[in-house]
């Protein structure tokens, strides 16, 4: 068993709001330094990665929003943004152009005789999305969104409503009554409104890593830190990171510490390195000295 670290040196907390690991520590590195000690046992994820920050400016029915400035982002990069779908990519650029490529979801729903699809989880950016599914005519999209879903992430005793759509057209044919089924939504330009999103992210592979970031653990309450080496490569290679990579790995040993440390940094301007580290899933709190619980 490691040492404890001295008062106010260890650290542990809560994950966002649900997020299901055990604990977790998020940030981001402009310049070279560590991460806060965090005490794993169990299963545990390091990641890392560049994202570049660029104000974006969206059209009303448009896949063509704008840039500040295009910088890190080429085609490719995934978007964060307020103003466009989960799982967004860049498809192109023109200039600060930059078209989008909307993601396809599946929902599941009931589909009705009136061309109503109801009991849905979620009607966010369903608006002119091509719909498919058992007995939805052919070319169909959704014309109207009839009723918002609203699932309050707190729970408690607030209201839930599920959503439901109207169809471009009616089916000729529905399943018995009540059934429900996978429908899937093809995004379209119509769910995009208008606005600006001072603080739009695009990551992935494409977007530079500009520096050198180790996974580092101590078995002496923090005063020591030892490169630790990557689990799932053979002959014992160190756990560094030169790019975008995310590694889970296993601690065994009660009381032992792990960091990121990020070792080297070049400034690349509107990019920064971000880290997320995680204790994991019931394993993490399952071996104790003495037994398991």
């Amino acid at each position: 068993m490691g040492l404890p670290a001295p008062v106010g040196v260890s650290w542990i907390g809560p994950p966002p709001a649900g997020d299901g690991a055990n604990a977790v520590d998020t940030g981001s590195f402009a310049a070279v330094g560590a991460s806060k000690p965090v005490p794993i046992l169990g299963y545990a994820n390091a990641t890392v990665w560049a994202a570049y920050k660029s104000a974006l400016t969206a059209v009303a029915n448009s896949l063509a929003p704008t840039v500040a400035a295009i910088g890190a982002i080429i085609a490719g990069c995934s978007i964060n943004s307020s103003l466009v779908p989960p799982g967004t990519t860049v498809a192109s650029i023109n200039g600060t152009t930059v078209n989008l490529a909307l993601p396809t979801v599946q929902l599941q729903g009931v589909l009705n005789s009136d061309g109503t699809i109801s009991g849905l989880g979620s009607t966010s950016w369903l608006a002119g999305a091509a719909v498919s599914g058992t007995n939805v005519p052919a070319g169909a999209t959704v014309a109207a969104i009839v009723t918002p879903a609203l699932f309050p992430p707190s729970g408690g005793n607030a209201p839930v409503t599920c959503g439901v759509i109207k169809l471009s057209a009616a089916p000729t044919t529905i399943a018995p009554t009540n059934v429900p089924q996978t429908f899937t939504f093809a995004l379209a330009a119509a769910c995009i409104a208008a606005g600006v999103d001072n603080n739009a992210l695009f990551t992935g592979v494409p977007v530079v890593f500009n520096g050198t970031v180790q996974l580092e653990r101590s078995f002496d309450g923090a005063s020591t830190w030892l490169p630790t080496t990557n689990w799932n490569a053979p002959g014992g290679t160190p756990a560094v990171f030169t790019g975008n990579a995310s590694l889970p790995f296993f601690e065994a040993e009660a009381g032992v510490f792990y960091r990121l440390n990020c070792v080297a940094y070049s400034a690349v301007s509107g990019v920064t390195i971000n880290y997320r580290l995680s204790a994991t899933g019931g394993a993490s709190r399952s071996l104790t000295t003495g037994g398991v619980i």
